[in-house]
């Protein structure tokens, strides 16, 4: 009849009705059953032999390690400390160490500035330590000066090299500690040294420079004149010549205390760290003589002292025992009226 559509089918099975629309596929062959599993063979194999990370665990596999030459210089800094830690070669590292290892792998230069006692020439030793180096440590005063750094010709006419001398000339890390109390005569004798001049002249001596010789540098201050930002340390105005060395590297880091760093020191009176960094926050409020201060030190002597039955109150007069009364009384007022009476009364018993 004329409603019958065009496209049912002749009834002789063999597909070729007219009726199939134009733009349709015909369904695929079925897939024969050993097919399937040789696909399925092939995905074993792409999975290897169980090796591989199973959906029904909770935790994806580690991914694989990045190649160093991937990694930025904090990364590689972080990295170095991570592992000397696992190592056992360093132990308890600062915060701010992989800023100053960064500056170090950058430019092979650091100047580490902040308060007396945080740990720098600690800090120095310990990157001295990750790059499994020669570390040489050499203090500076108000009365250091060229010929205690570099050497100097003896009576013989042979030269004696100093400090410096002998570390620019190999792979060693050299740490002038508290840099900023020596005239700027010393420092500015050491121009050549941070420049990293490949030859340099001291004394009647030629000497290259070692392609491994670290300079680290430290001080209270930012070498910005005597007394430093706040006047409390004996330290020298450096030339702006000297300084722009270090800073127009950007190898300058302020180096502050670390409560974590503390807390680790004080073992199982870590608890007590607080009434620390209370008295030390004290110090600074009540204006006391910045002679006065609650070191990263201080945690040693206070973890001695708790362990060997000192209360809190007789602990803090034994690390106290140079301070006033009128000190004490400002810097530990949170203290319980019991015991800060006991630490004033061991001011000034030896």
């Amino acid at each position: 009849s004329d409603g019958e559509s065009d496209g049912e089918s002749d009834g002789d099975g063999d597909g070729d009705g007219e009726g199939e629309g134009e733009g349709d596929l015909p369904p695929p062959p079925p897939m024969p059953d050993d097919d399937i599993e040789t696909d399925m063979v092939n995905m074993d194999e792409l999975l290897g032999d169980g090796d591989g990370w199973d959906p029904n665990e909770s935790e994806l596999p580690a991914p694989p390690p990045i190649p160093d030459g991937d990694l930025n210089v904090f990364q590689r800094a972080e990295r170095m400390i991570r592992d000397a830690e696992q190592r056992g070669v360093i132990s308890n590292p600062h915060r701010q160490l992989v800023e100053c290892l960064a500056c170090v792998l950058a430019h092979g230069r650091l100047y580490m500035a902040g308060p007396s006692g945080t740990g720098k020439s600690y800090a120095a030793e310990q990157i001295a330590q990750i790059l499994g180096r020669e570390f040489v440590l050499q203090g500076y005063d108000g009365s250091m000066f060229p010929e205690r750094i570099h050497g100097f010709t003896d009576a013989n006419g042979k030269f004696q090299p100093g400090p410096l001398t002998k570390a620019y000339a190999s792979a060693a890390v050299y740490c002038g500690d508290e840099m900023d109390k020596a005239d700027t005569t010393a420092t500015s004798s050491c121009n050549q040294h941070v420049n990293f001049n490949q030859r340099i002249r001291v004394g009647n001596e030629d000497l290259l420079k070692h392609d491994d010789f670290v300079f680290i540098a430290t001080g209270n201050s930012a070498m910005d004149g005597p007394g430093g930002a706040d006047g409390e340390y004996a330290t020298e105005k450096q030339s702006a010549d000297f300084v722009a060395r270090w800073e127009q590297l950007g190898v300058m880091v302020h180096f502050d205390y670390d409560a974590k760093v503390e807390s680790n020191i004080l073992g199982k009176f870590k608890h007590e760290h607080p009434i620390l960094a209370t008295a030390r926050k004290n110090l600074r409020d009540e204006c006391i003589d910045g002679s006065r201060t609650i070191q990263t030190r201080t945690m040693q002597g206070w973890t001695t002292w708790r362990s060997n039955g000192l209360s809190v109150g007789e602990t803090v007069g034994r690390i106290c025992r140079l301070w006033s009364s009128t000190e004490v009384r400002k810097a530990w007022k949170h203290l319980p009226s019991q015991e800060l009476d006991k630490a004033v009364a061991m001011l000034g018993q030896w």
